[in-house]
């Protein structure tokens, strides 16, 4: 016979096209097992039958793995004519591989047989297996960690069984529950269970190198019953409900319809819509009670409530925390002390033109917000209209000549500051000397002076931009209450 190298073109076409397909039936890997520990040896053999063997009797068979050629195959001619190699690798560190039985052919090699080894681990025991009483599904939830990667395809099923007590004896099997694939958990239905009857629950996790089980729960379905949490309602002003105190708020609740019939005890936590706020909790409430006034808030501040059940006295699960709720607290009456100024101006013998200029100093941070400024003469009637109801600083009425003193007040929604007297007595202070200015920056003016003899109670400092005017609507004033400075200064001048 010639060799391949003596074929005319359209012959050795033919051959190589058919090649493939005249070695389909000619070599067969075989292993001892497709699955190994990983790290563990593997031996394959791979024979070839006679049927090939005009190929070239001394026909050398090749092994790779993967894709890398492997040493150390032995080849022998059984007796009935086959050709046998064999191939240990020693260590298999690769949790798949395709080892594949070839055959020189020329200048390349051909592919006889192929065959998939895979490695890995027997599966770890499942861990942390727990189970929850979902009556919104009807069903028994278990739940596990399945362990570490064994590398192999692995099968969990849920195991149980009904019993009594600690679960030491089995009386009725439950069907098995068998997870979606990559699931690590599974439910059980309602009409498997009895739920107030004990039950044995394990998971067994199989794969082809052995076969695990989790430790087994003992547990009775109702003790395990988790509750949907229940809805949380804001309690709107009534005849019937007084509005929540400043620093208080009223609310109600209602628990999951299902539950009804189900002894609770709740939980509430809340937090103020505030930078780097943290949950307080308050507790236990009894699902009985569904109204509650939570106090000892800041006012005026923004709250978010939230709320979960447990069944109790006997035992259960927590509920998830419900939907927020957020309501607002009352705000306060103002706390501030008003710092004021005046002017006055005779119009006649009985009657003075009044100016009146204030500012508010706030005495606490949780002060109420101001809405606005009422004087009045000290014990006016309330039903008397005010000398001034404003929202400015300043106001300007009459009063008659006999009347020296008027009263200023903060107010909101929530109530007044505390009353700032004004007395409208001529009392001239000793006169400044060496008064002086220095410019800071674009914005900001300081003013100096040498203090007199002896020291006042504080000072006024009034500035303005442009000539004076009859109404001093152009000028501004700050009052210094420490008689012992010598300067201050002033902003945004």
């Amino acid at each position: 016979m010639a060799g391949p190298g003596t074929w005319s073109l359209p012959v050795a076409t033919v051959i190589i096209l058919l090649l493939p397909r005249s070695l389909e039936e000619c070599g067969r890997i075989s292993l001892p097992t497709p699955t190994v520990h990983l790290g563990d040896p593997i031996t394959a053999s791979c024979i070839i039958s006679p049927n090939c063997s005009h190929l070239d009797p001394e026909s050398q068979i090749l092994w790779k793995l993967g894709t890398e050629l492997q040493p150390g195959k032995r080849q022998r001619r059984l007796a009935d004519g086959r050709q046998e190699s064999t191939i240990t690798v020693p260590r298999l560190d690769s949790p798949w591989v395709l080892l594949s039985c070839c055959l020189r052919w020329g200048n390349s090699l051909q592919i006889l047989d192929q065959a998939e080894v895979q490695a890995g681990y027997p599966p770890a025991a499942p861990h942390n297996l727990s189970c929850l009483m979902n009556l919104t599904t009807n069903s028994l939830i278990c739940q596990w960690e399945p362990g570490p990667n064994n590398h192999l395809p692995t099968n969990f099923t849920l195991k149980s069984f009904k019993s009594r007590g600690n679960c030491q004896t089995q009386e009725d099997a439950i069907p098995d529950c068998v997870p979606n694939n990559g699931q690590n958990h599974c439910s059980i239905p309602r009409r498997h269970l009895q739920l107030y009857q004990s039950m044995g629950i394990w998971v067994q996790a199989e794969n082809a190198l052995g076969t695990s089980k989790s430790p087994q729960l003992c547990l009775v379905p109702m003790d395990v019953v988790k509750l949907e949490p229940p809805t949380l309602w804001a309690l709107a002003p009534s005849p019937e409900v007084a509005a929540p105190q400043p620093g208080c708020l009223l609310f109600h609740w209602e628990p999951w319809k299902p539950s009804l019939y189900i002894e609770q005890k709740c939980e509430l936590r809340h937090q103020p819509q505030l930078a780097e706020a943290s949950w307080a909790l308050v507790g236990p409430l009894l699902s009985q009670t569904l109204q509650y006034e939570l106090c000892g808030l800041l006012p005026s501040t923004a709250y978010v409530l939230q709320m979960r059940c447990t069944r109790w006295p006997l035992p259960g699960q927590w509920s998830d925390w419900s939907p927020s709720l957020t309501l607002a607290t009352a705000q306060r009456a103002p706390i501030v002390r008003l710092d004021t100024w005046w002017r006055q101006r005779q119009l006649d013998p009985r009657t003075a033109d009044v100016q009146l200029f204030w500012k508010p100093m706030p005495l606490d941070k949780y002060s109420g917000q101001i809405q606005g400024y009422l004087v009045r003469v000290p014990d006016q009637a309330k039903a008397v209209p005010p000398l001034c109801n404003t929202t400015e600083l300043s106001c300007t009425f009459h009063l008659s000549s006999e009347t020296r003193e008027v009263v200023l007040v903060a107010y909101n929604t929530a109530g007044t500051s505390h009353p700032t007297p004004v007395v409208f007595l001529e009392s001239r202070g000793p006169p400044l000397a060496r008064l002086h200015t220095l410019a800071r920056d674009p914005h900001s003016l300081w003013v100096g002076w040498e203090p007199p003899s002896p020291r006042p109670r504080g000072y006024v400092i009034e500035w303005g931009l442009g000539p004076p005017s009859p109404s001093g609507s152009n000028k501004s004033w700050k009052m210094e209450h420490n008689g012992s400075i010598s300067g201050t200064l002033l902003q945004a001048v």
